[in-house]
């Protein structure tokens, strides 16, 4: 144990970043310089968390990296790698002439863990086809079991997880002043497993009533794995000419993406008499295309810079469609159902997407006087989606696609002022419009107005307030008392009118010497003026300090936020009368949602110099904690509608202590502790069950593993030369 620790060794506590500095020496001709870290760490968990290495790699082992550096003359050669085999591993290499071309060679790894000790009663995990073995059962009552086994003890293990792998190059050539070239080519390659949830689409009984159906309300939904084998190819080039007031450039990205599974076939857990499997598609392969020509011009009168671009892209792909689903028919409370496969009625069975984006931005800044400047800009983007419209029926039920496609103008004017005693004040005005092929908001208008003030008329104050007032009116909707459904009543938030409030003040001080003060108060309201059911108004609260003071012998620093942001929502219960002011009863009746977020952190550190130049200690703690809450008012309290309060409440402690010392001018030495514990309270994981009988869902884990208590001791040493 003794020699473990002794060896313990890490980077930073995030892969912890290596001490990069460097000396310098000769070989050869070659002029030579570079670091390398090594060490080893010990990592102590109280339970395995993806939460804890969601996107990295803190775990026991050795720890491995450097750069080097050459060069000769003009040319140079730059080696870098980090986390040598480790799961977020890089390697890279850049090099070149300074005065003709440069290159780059790349490969790297990104995890991403979302969930470890997963289980499923399905076997081929891992793969696109997922199916069990059970005796088939035949219900005897309205009460259905399904045919798998309910206990998870007995189901598979396995983690929920990808890995992608990107390696690609990159070289910018400078044939010959001032033209310039710029190519680059990479490939990421995604595989693993991640988590996906569907309904089982058949129910038990196929022809039972609402009150005694084997189905739940949601479709009994059954959460699954799928698997990830995903490859995505991306190409890139950059031409252009440029002088010092001058810059015409091309610019073009083409990408491929490729899903080796195109469907998952899983079998149902609920289906009595035969295999019946579900046949869900994943993310189709598709072409992505852009092109852009861009250029910029500061010779015009009021020292005006001109900037222009333009861009078209577009993203296409070709599929088969599924055109049958499962289904049953003969059933009933206490009867055994047929299964089958229904065909669906398709106007076609392949689609085409088709979406193409194009662009085009005008800006102007000017100085008009040596106190006025200014920015005029006009910006335009179209989304036309030109892909296969497909529609379908079954058993009399009737849908189809909806292709959505959208014009927007953005046009606007900054303005800056420089007033007495170091002032500066701002402001502006911003004209967009949208136009949607959408029903429920076709058109939408936002009139922008904004003002502001910067003051540092005293050298040891910066003070900065800015307002803001945003204006959207939406047009799509006629409300119509008599409709039955309440979309008539409500718009979706992000096309709804509403009026927005905002204000931000800022204050940075430093009053004496070696003291530093910022604080930060923003606010800003939401207010849906139109909507008479849906979101109402949506507030945000924020408030943030810092301070920081360097004694003779030691720093210190601290710093704490606070932020509050709350949803208010209307909604309406009925059959008939989905008009608001249509009155209340029993079983038809308004209610309101009201989604509240507190969160806050707070923080402080020590740097200790106990030896200038040889011997540092340091720590670091930070805590953030948030705490959610949605509340439900109904109307009159016509109805009983019980409050959530454990709602992504979560708590999150980091501390971070480290000795460094300098063994030599080339030699430094580094030990360390750190620690970090993240727990969750959510009504959607509390009480967690793999299956529940009552709402007839199967889950498999994904999530669960949230809370962890980590530790981790480490020593680095990095050696420059």
């Amino acid at each position: 144990m003794k020699i473990r620790i002794a060896l313990l060794a890490s980077i930073a506590v995030l892969c912890w970043q290596p001490v990069v500095a460097f000396g310098e020496f000769k070989l050869g001709e070659y002029d030579l310089k570079g670091s390398a870290d090594i060490g080893y760490r010990s990592v102590t968990n109280d339970r395995e968390s993806a939460r804890f290495n969601e996107f990295r790699d803190i775990s026991d082992g050795i720890i491995f990296g450097g750069k080097v550096f050459f060069s000769k003359d003009a040319y140079f050669t730059d080696v870098t790698f980090e986390n040598v085999g480790l799961n977020n591993q890089f390697y890279g290499v850049k090099g070149g002439r300074y005065t003709s071309f440069k290159y780059s060679l790349f490969y790297n790894e990104t995890p991403h863990n979302y969930s470890f000790g997963a289980r499923s009663f399905y076997s081929g995990i891992g793969t696109n086809e997922l199916t069990y073995t059970a005796t088939d059962k035949v219900p005897t009552s309205t009460t259905f079991t399904p045919t798998v086994s309910t206990d998870p003890s007995t189901w598979t293990e396995f983690d929920y997880a990808t890995k992608a792998k990107t390696v690609g190059a990159d070289v910018d050539l400078i044939p010959a002043e001032p033209y310039f070239l710029k190519l680059g080519a990479n490939k990421v390659s995604t595989t693993g497993k991640r988590p996906v949830s569907y309904t089982n689409g058949v129910c038990a009984d196929a022809k039972s009533s609402s009150s005694t159906k084997s189905c739940s309300n949601f479709g009994s939904p059954v959460e699954l794995p799928l698997a990830i084998d995903y490859t995505t190819t991306n190409f890139t080039a950059t031409a252009g000419y440029h002088t010092d007031n001058f810059l015409a450039s091309a610019d073009g990205l083409f990408s491929r993406f490729a899903n080796a599974n195109d469907y998952m076939t899983w079998r149902d857990p609920y289906v009595t008499s035969r295999t019946l499997n579900q046949v869900t598609s994943g993310a189709s392969d598709n072409d992505y295309k852009k092109i852009g020509i861009q250029g910029t011009y500061s010779g015009l009168p009021f020292d005006t810079t001109l900037a222009l671009r333009g861009s078209y892209s577009k993203l296409s792909n070709t599929l088969g469609i599924l055109d049958t689903i499962a289904a049953a028919s003969g059933g009933g409370p206490g009867l055994t159902p047929t299964y089958e496969v229904a065909q669906l009625t398709l106007n076609t069975n392949e689609f085409k997407g088709d979406i193409a984006y194009k662009s085009v931005s005008v800006a102007a800044h000017s100085e008009l006087l040596d106190i006025l400047d200014s920015k005029l800009y006009y910006s335009y983007l179209n989304k036309k989606n030109s892909s296969t419209k497909i529609t379908f029926s079954n058993g009399g039920y009737e849908a189809e696609n909806e292709l959505f496609s959208y014009r927007k103008n953005d046009a606007g004017l900054d303005l800056g002022l420089k007033l007495p005693a170091k002032t500066k004040a701002m402001g502006g005005f911003e004209y967009m419009q949208v136009h949607r092929e959408r029903h429920d908001a076709e058109k939408t208008t936002d009139k922008i107005v904004y003002a502001g003030v910067k003051n540092n008329m005293m050298d040891f104050m910066t003070a900065k307030l800015k307002v803001e007032r945003m204006w959207r009116i939406s047009e799509g909707v006629v409300v119509d008392p008599s409709a039955v459904t309440g979309q008539d009543f409500n718009k979706p938030f992000d096309a709804a009118g509403k009026v927005r409030d905002a204000v931000k003040l800022g204050v940075d001080l430093e009053p004496i010497e070696h003291l530093e003060l910022g604080a930060e108060y923003a606010y800003k309201k939401d207010r849906y003026t139109a909507n008479q059911l849906g979101l109402q108004s949506a507030p945000r609260t924020e408030v943030f300090g810092d301070i920081a003071y360097q004694f003779p012998f030691v720093k210190v620093s601290a710093f704490g936020n606070v932020e509050k942001a709350s949803f208010l929502t209307n909604k309406r219960t009925y059959g008939s009368a989905a008009d608001p002011a249509a009155g209340s009863t029993s079983t038809t009746y308004n209610w309101s949602m009201n989604e509240t977020d507190y969160y806050w952190a707070y923080g402080f550190g020590v740097d200790v110099p106990v030896m200038k130049d040889k011997l540092d200690v340091s720590a670091n703690w930070q805590q953030s904690v948030n705490d959610g809450q949605n509340e439900f008012m109904p109307e009159n309290n016509i109805a009983s509608l019980p409050n959530i309060y454990e709602y992504d409440d979560y708590r999150k402690s980091v501390l971070d202590t480290k000795v460094k010392y300098r063994v030599m001018d080339d030699l430094d030495t580094t030990l360390g502790y750190a620690y970090e514990k993240f727990r969750l309270n959510d009504i959607a994981f509390n009480n967690y069950q793999y299956y529940n009988g009552s709402s007839k869902y199967f889950l498999s884990g994904a999530g669960n593993d949230h809370d962890y208590t980590a530790h981790m001791v480490y020593v680095a040493a990095t050696y420059r030369f």
